[in-house]
């Protein structure tokens, strides 16, 4: 059922927006993307392996830390839209790189978790089926 939700909030995310701004990404708009997207990649692994290193009894299977990753790497585009609409700054250039990274980095990492998704629940059927 949570894939199905997932899948869901992505159509969502789709329709709301506009994909003009993404042909003229400059140079700019993509170096924050790619920082924007690993650096918390980089701080969800992080974090995951010190709570393994704490907590040996407790069982975290190693696509914990992509799941913890891509949860530092989504960004709320709805809620920036808002917060740039309240502040009159969404036509102005800090505002069309906001959102045109922000419209990148979400698209990116409900991907991304889309696929550790699909690949977690691939190896839970796997194991399964090797246990019978």
């Amino acid at each position: 059922m949570s894939d199905l939700r997932v899948t869901f909030y992505m159509f969502l995310v789709v329709l709301e927006m506009d994909i003009s701004p993404l042909r003229k990404i400059g140079k700019i708009a993509l170096s924050v993307v790619v920082a924007g997207i690993m650096l918390p990649l980089l701080t969800g692994v992080g974090l995951h392996s010190m709570v393994l290193q704490h907590q040996r009894k407790v069982y975290a299977p190693e696509m914990g830390a992509y799941f913890w990753s891509i949860a530092l790497s989504v960004t709320s585009f709805s809620d920036l839209a808002r917060m740039l609409s309240g502040l009159k700054l969404m036509y102005t250039d800090l505002g069309k790189t906001a959102l045109t990274t922000a419209t990148i980095s979400d698209l990116s990492c409900w991907s991304l978790l889309m696929v550790v998704d699909w690949e977690t629940n691939l190896g839970n059927q796997q194991r399964s089926t090797n246990s019978e």
